[in-house]
């Protein structure tokens, strides 16, 4: 639909200025400007001078505060303009005689030279009542007294500190040089003091003194506690022999929260028990009892005895709880001819420790008494034993990951190892093989690049003792476990994991996320092996739910494992703002599941800088940065509330939290806007608004801030004292144009004084632009601050239309826009004179034409002859129009169009329509005409068998499509159908209708017969033994007729004369009939095996308690078959099993028979058959009882012991190997201990004899 460009008129007014507009009679002037900073609120001015004035004319100075030029501030015939804030002016001065004037324009700045008056508190908590104090720190501007206004009144000081003050809510007023005066609020909290004293730590060693001993306590305090230094500890010491208690004070002057120590020496009582009570008295007198300790302590000796190398044995004498000098008299030695002397020529006398012996001075093994006597006349004894340390070689092996070699570790406690060879090694590895070369340093082993499987080493060390050790080392099992930690991310409803290999050794080559929720948006799988970083992927960002992962290791070990990415949430965020003066507290219940190493820090923005920073300092805060004391608040969340937050602005709570970062080993750091919220600190007047009212008055608005309530006064006008007190409405109504002195009064008591002048103002009014159909239009009316509007359509005043001072039309519509409308104005008063309607204004609508949309889409079938066009107009549309044959086919009748003798194509029709103001619109319908193709002509179908092919014939035909159809369901859209193994129900009449450009042909028909065939079956035995024969029959199926056997084969080749229904058969093979019913021939196969026993025998043997066993272990595979068997010496048995214990060894074999067909078993070597533990064993060489055999057992470990429970013997796996020896050679004759680990979880235990040949 098409319109003309609908345009409206209206009258425009220019406002021109111009700089200079003079008149011959005037004179040409000279304006000059001057000002005076702005050192309080309101207090600049502006002067002004003009020279060359004819002084007989009027000045009027009209002042703009820009960038506003089109509405002026003030107007005064003569200067300073006063009262004036902080910007820059334009002033014009007209000059007027008579109907004449000319004007000159200046600019001036007034400069903003006020420092406001900010400052802040700090206290001392209070500890013992009223020593708090409150220090007030001025930040800005000067303060010139201050005083406590609450909760009581103290006395006007020009000092900045108060002292002696209880713990409570403090009001402090501090009055500025410009006569402002600001209160805040400041809490003075008591400090907290819990004292925690650990159990006492005795030191031992030398005594102070014979009756002294020093005790130690550490002692301090838990967080946001303090303690009151100073302390006095008073130790109170029980007389374990009766009397009064010694009494011991120790005052500490100053010390840490943190953690202190107080040492103290007290009474000694040798080998007494006594006690002793302790108390703490701190700062405020307030008194701790401490606790009750007990001492039990006496002289006493430790020896300690050691080898300093081969063989070279000393030991050292340590006394506890003495008094030097001691002496020292040993009383028994191993030796009658010991000489103290010549191990340590100090002997007798010492101070401390006291060593005997050392390298090349070993002294004697055996046992030792000695006793000490110290300087106080006390005893001590001890015994004790010096013997050479038994000493141990470790050895074993190590493969990490998947290395297929592995590294050998050797060493002996305290010695070096000097040669190391290996005696066995596994399969391939040459032994012996001397590795010496790979003792390092320390003088221990390790032997890298060496193939897995069973060592036996012999080591020799530093003092030439030789050891034989065996170790199996074999590769560690790749866990098929990952370690996945999940970590809730930055964003609401996303994670983070890390996904961890078992080793971490290993590394990833493939790493993809096969599986994932919905919400994530990248293809997968999802390849992620770049974000490793060794056995470690890290991937941030994830959003949460259920994930699948797949990863191969560099060992080629491939886990899946399904994993659940747990989303950020937050289940709370209760911030609360407890406004005080001049500060606020703040509660925070913040409660979510981010919360690794999370952090909470206030922040203020700076318009100026457009950045967050230190609401205190004003140090910007780089953006997604860690906040520090340097640019932020930090917030203790373990002390609510938090108190006195002295800061004022836009603020915010922004919170720093960690996840996981993504493809690297460092957390990413998350930041979270908790809450915004603004404090203004102290009250002010941000600016006043003036409405017009009735008689030439004005009423005027005053925008404040501050601590609520607010209370507002008048306190001049034109610099006369002129009081209004409005109360807590900032709203002044009947007030003349002139300069007033307004004063803003908050909660806490702050004023603030500012000026401002008022002027005439215009009344409002509704004006209208545009309105023309689809132009953006709109409904306005002045913009007053302070103002609510109300825009609705009159008769419906419940509908508010818009808020604004502007009612928009963006798209105007005549059918849903026009009306009248008007505009309340609302103030918060109740009897404000802005509360009021103006005058309606009324939108006309348009009067538009439309003849609907276009129509290109019309087909129609030749067989149509003629076509009402109004049927295919688009609704909505004017009726009435006109039809215009836009293709000139001259077959245009009205709306008919007659389509007879016309060819196949497309053909245009114009419908128009005319409406007011001289509009028209058009809609175009275009007809397509098609022909209708003629009815196919259809090949017959010759009749065919079940499970063969039909094939459907039909000539091409251009263009077209094919629809048939047929029995049982059958569509297709080819022009030649293929039906394949066709079924009974297949047969029947199909049809075929041909469309051509969406024209449809006549339906044609053809007939399809589908004859069955042959249904039957062969019965017969399938299986034959030697010499059996069977018959094989044809059977028809249930309802089928008999077929006609054309033949018989086996194995593929032509039995001659058989064509009967049934043959007798005596030979294997596959035997097939062919047969023929209606014309359709049909087989059947019969497979007929030898009847055999083709699966193994499998047998075993070993001992079943104390019966050696042979049996067949798969008798499942043998149903109804039984069992013989035979072995050395014509030993025969029946059944699954046999028992053979002490038959002879050899080959034992089980004959299986199934229905008369027999297999054997392969041979099983028994080479022992008996099931008891030897009780001796004579390994003399004479090939009895050399060994102890437990080869029949599975032995999976065994230990053998002396009779003094020392091990002499251990081996893995073992058959027959112990025949008396030891790692260190061959074994007394005697009786030895057994430990037997059996591979079935069994233990045995047990005695062994071993007799040697004397």
């Amino acid at each position: 639909m098409k319109l003309p460009l609908c345009k409206t008129t209206g009258a425009w007014l220019l406002w021109l200025f111009f700089g200079l507009q003079a008149f011959a009679q005037l004179p040409d002037f000279t304006l000059t400007l001057t000002s005076t900073p702005e050192t309080c609120n309101g207090n600049g001015s502006i002067g002004i001078s003009v020279s060359g004035t004819n002084p007989a004319a009027t000045m009027i100075y009209t002042v703009y505060l820009l960038p506003d030029e089109n509405n002026y501030v003030t107007q005064v015939n003569a200067g300073p303009v006063l009262n004036r804030g902080a910007g820059n002016y334009k002033v014009v001065a007209t000059q007027s005689l008579g109907a004449e004037s000319n004007t000159r324009t200046a600019f001036v700045t007034i400069a903003n030279n006020t420092v406001p008056l900010l400052f802040g508190a700090t206290i001392t908590r209070s500890r013992c009542g009223n020593d708090g104090a409150i220090t007030v720190n001025v930040t800005s501007g000067t303060a010139v007294s201050y005083q406590i206004i609450q909760p009581f009144l103290s006395p006007v000081q020009a000092s900045n500190v108060f002292s002696g003050l209880a713990p409570g809510l403090y009001k402090v007023k501090a009055t500025g040089s410009c006569g402002q005066e600001f209160n805040i609020d400041v809490t003075v909290t008591a400090a907290q003091t819990q004292l925690a004293i650990d159990a006492p730590e005795i030191a031992g060693g030398q005594l102070p003194g014979c009756n002294q001993i020093q005790i130690s306590h550490f002692y301090g305090t838990i967080n946001n506690f303090e303690l009151f230094f100073p302390l006095t500890f008073t130790f109170s010491v029980n007389n374990p022999n009766g009397g009064a208690p010694t009494v011991i004070t120790q005052t500490v002057a100053s010390g840490s929260n943190l953690g202190n120590d107080i040492v103290v020496n007290i009474p000694f009582y040798n080998n007494q028990a006594y006690s002793y009570t302790l108390s703490v008295t701190n700062a405020c007198g307030a008194v701790t009892p401490a606790g009750t300790y007990f001492i039990n302590r006496k002289l006493s000796l430790n020896v300690v005895t050691d080898e300093v190398s081969c063989g070279d044995n000393m030991f050292t004498l340590e006394p506890d709880f003495f008094v030097p000098p001691y002496t020292v008299s040993f009383t028994s030695t191993p030796d009658p001819t010991f000489n103290p002397v010549a191990f340590n020529p100090a002997h007798p006398n010492f101070t401390g420790s006291a060593l005997y012996g050392g390298a090349d001075n070993t002294v004697p093994e055996g046992n030792y008494t000695v006793s000490i006597t110290d300087a106080c006349g006390r005893t001590a004894t001890q015994s004790f034993l010096v013997e050479d340390p038994e000493k141990q070689l470790l050895a074993s092996g190590t493969i990490t990951g998947c290395d297929p070699t592995g590294t050998i570790q050797a060493s002996v406690s305290g010695r070096n190892l000097v040669s190391v060879i290996v005696n066995a090694g596994p399969p391939g590895y040459p032994v012996p093989q001397n590795i010496s070369s790979s003792i390092q340093l320390d003088g221990t082993l390790e032997r890298a690049n060496m193939p897995p499987g069973t060592y036996q080493i012999t080591a020799v060390d530093e003092c030439g003792e030789e050891y034989t050790e065996q170790f199996t080392m074999v590769p560690v099992a790749g866990n098929p476990t990952l370690t996945i930690v999940n970590r809730p991310g930055c964003g609401p409803g996303t994670g983070s994991v890390r996904i961890t290999l078992p080793d971490a050794n290993a590394s990833y080559t493939l790493a993809r996320i096969i599986d994932a929720p919905d919400e994530f948006t990248t293809a997968l799988p999802y390849v992620v092996t770049s974000l490793a970083v060794g056995d470690d992927i890290y991937i941030n960002s994830l959003p949460a739910g259920a994930y699948v992962i797949e990863t191969v290791d560099n060992c080629n070990i491939t886990r899946t494992q399904a994993f659940v990415v747990e989303g950020y949430a937050v289940q709370a965020n209760n911030i609360t703002v407890t406004p005080r003066c001049g500060s606020f507290e703040l509660t925070i219940q913040h409660v979510s599941n981010g919360t690794l190493a999370a952090s909470f820090w206030l922040q203020k923005f700076n318009p100026a800088t457009n950045t967050w920073g230190h609401p205190g300092t004003g140090v910007a805060y780089p953006e997604n940065t860690l906040p520090t004391a340097l640019n932020s608040v930090f917030l203790n969340t373990a002390s609510q509330p938090i108190l006195n937050l002295q800061y004022s602005g836009q603020l915010r709570i922004l919170k720093v939290f960690y996840t996981f970062g993504n493809g690297t080993v460092a957390n990413q750091r998350c930041h979270q806007v908790i809450h915004n919220f603004n404090f203004s600190g102290f009250p002010d007047i941000i600016n006043a608004y003036s409405f017009p009212c009735a008689a030439g008055l004005t009423e005027v608005a005053l925008e404040a801030t501050g601590v609520a309530p607010l209370t507002f006064r008048i306190t001049e006008k034109n610099s006369v004292p002129f009081v209004v007190n409005n109360g807590t409405s900032n709203i002044f109504g009947g007030l003349e144009p002139a300069t007033y002195m307004f004063t803003v009064t908050d909660a806490c008591g702050n004023s603030v004084p500012r000026p401002f002048t008022i002027n005439n103002i215009a009344p409002p009014s509704i004006t209208m632009a545009g309105f023309c159909e689809g132009e953006n239009s709109s409904l306005a009316v002045q913009q007053f601050p302070l103002v609510n509007y109300e825009w609705y359509e009159v008769g419906n005043p419940g509908t508010v239309l818009s808020n604004t001072n502007v009612l928009s039309f963006p798209a105007f519509n005549s059918a849903t826009d026009a009306g009248t409308y008007t505009v309340r104005l609302i103030s918060a008063t109740a009897s404000s004179c802005i509360n009021q309607a103006l005058a309606p204004v009324t939108v006309v609508p348009n009067n538009l034409p439309n003849a609907g949309a276009d129509n290109p889409g019309i087909s129609i079938c030749s067989t149509i002859n003629s076509v009402n066009l109004a049927d295919y107009l688009v609704a909505p549309f004017d009726a009435g129009g006109s039809w215009q044959d836009t293709d000139g086919t001259g077959q245009l009748s009205d709306s008919t169009f007659t389509t007879t003798g016309l060819s196949a194509g497309n053909y245009t029709f114009t419908y128009v329509v005319a409406g007011d103001c001289n509009l028209t619109d058009e809609a175009m319908v275009t007809i397509q005409l098609k022909q209708q193709p003629a009815a196919p002509l259809l090949a017959p179908v010759p009749a065919v068998c079940t499970g063969s092919t039909v094939q459907l014939q039909a000539p091409a035909v251009p263009g077209a499509t094919y629809s048939w159809t047929g029995p049982s369901g059958f569509t297709s859209n080819q022009q030649n159908p293929v039906i394949t193994s066709v079924g009974a129900s297949a047969g029947g009449t199909y049809s075929l209708a041909v469309t051509v450009d969406g024209c449809t042909s006549p339906v044609s028909q053809v007939a399809v017969t589908v004859n069955p065939l042959p249904d039957f079956s062969i019965s017969g035995s399938s299986q034959l033994c030697a010499g059996q024969s069977t018959s094989l029959t044809v059977v028809p199926g249930s309802g089928a007729p008999a077929p006609a056997v054309v033949a018989w084969y086996r194995d593929e080749a032509l039995i001659p004369g058989a064509s009967t229904p049934t043959i007798q058969v005596s030979q294997t093979g596959t035997y097939r009939v062919e047969a023929t019913s209606l014309g359709c021939p049909a087989s059947r196969s019969f497979t007929i095996t030898e009847n055999t026993i083709n699966t193994a025998i499998l047998t075993a043997g070993g001992c079943d308690g104390n019966d050696y066993m042979v049996r067949v272990t798969n008798t499942d595979d043998f149903p109804g078959g039984t069992y013989l068997w035979s072995g050395p010496a014509g030993f025969t048995a029946e059944g699954e099993q046999a028992v053979i214990t002490g038959l002879p060894a050899g080959d034992y074999t089980v004959t299986v028979n199934i229905g008369g067909c027999e297999r054997v078993s392969e041979p099983m070597a028994v080479s022992n058959s008996f099931c008891r533990i030897p009780k001796g064993i004579s390994p003399n060489g004479d090939g009895f009882n050399n060994n102890f055999d437990l080869s029949n057992f599975d032995v999976k470990n065994i230990i053998i012991f002396n009779r003094y429970g020392l091990r002499v013997y251990e081996q893995d796996n073992y058959t027959d190997e112990w025949h008396g020896q030891s790692s260190a050679g061959e074994l007394p004759t005697g009786t030895y201990y057994y430990v037997v680990s059996l591979s079935s979880g069994k233990r045995i235990t047990g005695w062994v004899y071993l007799q040697r040949e004397i």
